[in-house]
């Protein structure tokens, strides 16, 4: 589920697992079903790479009752085994997944934002036809990690 600023306003702090210099993108979910506002998440949908804590004073989005204890609604922050900082020639050599944020972008109560770094191409200007996701960043990017040989090209002008 995607994170909303009203779901994370009570984060005291992002926990990182690994050096982010590592990632020009990690996925950004919330887990509603958190019973403690501290401590590692488990995350069983790809590797962990970091999470929210809450403040002591954050509120359950669940609260106690007969049926279980309160639960908790964090962020946690991970890749699967195909995004770029694990297969740097996959799917996502050029591009990133909806839910992906650059890591840089993120702090304690603040959503992250995808950058040009997160998308793996620098091509956002208005006469670029596909920004972020066209063949001919895909084609250079894949060839250039491939070869060592850094590949320049051409993007076609949108006509119009």
């Amino acid at each position: 589920m995607t994170a909303t600023i009203e779901r994370i306003a009570g984060e005291d702090a992002i926990v990182w697992l690994d050096n982010l210099e590592r990632y020009d993108y990690v996925r950004e979910s919330l887990n509603h079903w958190v019973p403690r506002r501290g401590g590692r998440i488990r995350w069983p949908h790809g590797r962990l790479v970091g999470y929210a804590e809450l403040r002591r004073d954050a509120a359950p989005w669940m609260a106690a009752d007969s049926l279980g204890p309160a639960a908790f609604a964090r962020r946690v922050f991970w890749v699967k085994e195909y995004d770029r900082s694990e297969q740097p020639n996959d799917i996502y050599a050029v591009g990133c997944p909806i839910e992906a944020v650059d890591p840089r972008t993120v702090a304690p109560g603040v959503l992250g934002d995808k950058t040009t770094r997160a998308w793996g191409c620098t091509c956002f200007d208005a006469s670029h036809p596909f920004p972020g996701r066209c063949h001919d960043c895909h084609t250079r990017r894949v060839t250039t990690l491939r070869t060592g040989i850094a590949v320049k090209g051409h993007h076609p002008t949108r006509k119009a």
